[in-house]
């Protein structure tokens, strides 16, 4: 489903006509709602059966950050400088950093428990952003915020797509 989004919005990026461009652009928002259903149907099973313990409430700045962080670490690691866009990747993330700091979305409830593998691991980090970001895009009932969501949770699969790449290199 991720890489169908992907797909999808690279025709659309590419589209010789307007027709193409707006079919490829509904397609990628169709499969972005399915990699949406299948993120809330992990999380339920997730929360179905993960034990009780102690959970950090986060805010999307900060995790941003702490991305960021991982993902420079990575890049600077041998072998990271293999997969292209691990730095752009990490600066992506500073500037969804900034932008939220600037103009923060409503919120999501994801948030008020952070998982502990949340928070130390680059993929796991991504993952939950990306599910917040998919969260906020379900919730919101004004277009532009929405759409905004919906940018961030398109650069987190690419930023996935990558790292991913390193753990497969």
């Amino acid at each position: 489903e991720e890489r169908a989004f992907v797909f999808w919005s690279y025709v659309a990026a590419h589209a010789p006509s307007r027709d193409i461009r707006v079919a490829a652009e509904r397609m990628a928002k169709e499969e972005l709602g399915h990699v949406a259903t299948l993120r809330r149907e992990r999380r339920r099973a997730f929360h179905a059966e993960r034990r009780a313990g102690p959970k950090a409430k986060a805010d999307l700045p900060a995790l941003e950050i702490r991305l960021a962080e991982h993902l420079e670490r990575i890049a600077a690691a041998p072998g990271g400088g293999a997969v292209p866009g691990l730095l752009e990747a990490a600066g992506e993330a500073r500037d969804r950093a900034a932008a939220l700091s600037a103009t923060p979305f409503a919120g999501t409830p994801l948030l008020d428990n952070l998982p502990n593998l949340a928070s130390g691991h680059a993929v796991s980090l991504c993952e939950f952003l990306l599910d917040c970001y998919l969260d906020l895009a379900e919730r919101e009932r004004q277009e532009v915020p929405r759409m905004r969501a919906q940018a961030c949770a398109g650069e987190l699969i690419a930023c996935l797509q990558r790292l991913r790449a390193v753990s497969t290199s």
